[in-house]
């Protein structure tokens, strides 16, 4: 099975979210996630990470977490 295939209705009857951005990496300052947190607002969309802190970049991990 593709993910292209999968339906979302699972996902939007757990967590209540249907239109969203889905972001799927490390956490570190290379990625730039904090610019696309930012670049998504004001846009009426959600945005749901799935992803583990870079243990050499703690430093942007924090932030992002504040952010």
């Amino acid at each position: 099975m593709k993910l292209a295939d999968t339906k979302p209705d699972l996902f939007i009857e757990k967590n209540g979210l249907k239109d969203f951005v889905l972001m799927v990496d490390r956490i570190n300052n290379h990625k730039r996630q904090i610019k696309l947190m930012k670049a998504l607002d004001g846009c009426n969309l959600d945005l749901v990470s799935i992803e583990n802190m870079d243990p050499n970049d703690k430093e942007y991990f924090n932030e992002f977490q504040n952010e």
